[in-house]
């Protein structure tokens, strides 16, 4: 087709003006592109959206304030067409098209939300946390558009150094993911709870020293010798390095598959305890109960297998003590801040117990 147009662009009639339009530039041959005038369109920016918006509502007797306008067109994304198209969904809702009859078309949580889900992620308030999450789901607001709110949200936090900048430059790898997964609101409320738990760890005092080995004395009429006995952390076996990269490769094959589940295995401790034996601990019963799942166990079943080699036998737990793969300080548990939110959890999502150590 190219090629029985190629002559007639060599030497076109007088009156005739050919415009080719694609979003594929890439696939046109050289032929065509080398006897034409390229022009590559750019987003349009949120004035002259709001301007050419303006116009047509007007044009179309649709009222609507500016702040709705600037609304629509910056979910628009720099398109006129998608600013259009929303503006149309918007002008049936009511007579004088307001903010917040786009907010509730797009499906955006008040500024008031937003702030109160970072403000609880950020000082580990597990229960208000999850109680946030709860009221926006409650009211409509959609996770994938939440996300992105809070990625907006973070960002101004991170240029203004209010947060820790490590931190927030992996919640907001995160939230990138979120629009896409399978299910946004489990996902969600896992990356949030994971920033939550990283928070608690990094304002938990920890200690720099650990004691390698405890002396015990054995009363007895003479004197005896004291008696050097290993902490029950050296008794058990320890992973070597070898598992670790085992472990990395699961996680990594986990991740192409299922976001979530990745999600949720990097909250836990692995230890290998033997060749065949994948031990899984985590913080709270509902990382454990999720793993649980049939469909999902299985998953991460056939993935071991396949990474190993070989059958593996995965056992999961709850522990108060783990320190997540991500994780570069060492947790220590402070049941103040540790049992509310352990409640919190237990009480929103079922079948939770709080284990004491």
């Amino acid at each position: 087709a190219f090629n029985a147009l190629l002559k007639t662009l060599e030497e076109p009639p007088a009156h005739v003006i050919f415009i080719l339009a694609t979003t594929e530039a890439h696939k046109l041959p050289e032929t065509i592109t080398s006897r034409t005038q390229r022009f590559t369109f750019k987003p349009i920016n949120t004035i002259d959206a709001v301007t050419h918006l303006k116009s047509i509502a007007k044009a179309e007797g649709i009222k609507v304030n500016d702040e709705a306008l600037e609304l629509l067109a910056k979910h628009g994304e720099g398109s006129f067409r998608d600013s259009i198209s929303l503006l149309d969904q918007v002008s049936g809702l009511s007579n004088e098209v307001k903010l917040e009859d786009v907010r509730t078309i797009l499906g955006i949580a008040p500024t008031q939300v937003v702030t109160s889900i970072a403000d609880a992620t950020r000082s580990g308030n597990a229960d208000q946390l999850f109680s946030a999450l709860e009221t926006a789901k409650l009211k409509g607001y959609q996770a994938a558009v939440l996300a992105k709110q809070l990625g907006e949200h973070y960002r101004t936090l991170l240029v203004n150094s209010e947060v820790d900048r490590h931190q927030a430059m992996e919640l907001l790898k995160n939230l990138i993911g979120i629009p896409t997964s399978q299910d946004p609101d489990q996902l969600l409320e896992l990356v949030l709870l994971e920033q939550l738990l990283s928070s608690t760890k990094k304002s938990t005092p920890v200690s720099d020293a650990e004691p390698d080995e405890k002396e015990e004395i054995t009363p007895t009429s003479s004197e005896a010798p004291k008696t050097t006995v290993p902490s029950p952390s050296r008794i058990s076996k320890s992973v070597s390095l070898k598992d670790d990269e085992t472990w990395t490769k699961i996680l990594d094959a986990v991740k192409k598959q299922h976001n979530t589940l990745y999600s949720t295995l990097r909250m836990a401790n692995a230890t290998f305890d033997d060749d065949q034996t994948l031990t899984l601990k985590f913080n709270f019963a509902f990382h454990k109960k999720r793993l649980e799942e049939p469909k999902i166990l299985e998953m991460l079943k056939t993935t071991a297998n396949t990474v190993v080699g070989k059958p593996v036998t995965i056992i999961s737990d709850v522990s108060n003590d783990v320190n997540p793969v991500n994780s570069s300080v060492k947790p220590t548990v402070d049941k103040k801040i540790a049992d509310p939110a352990l409640q919190a959890i237990s009480n929103i999502f079922g079948d939770g117990e709080v284990l004491e150590s």
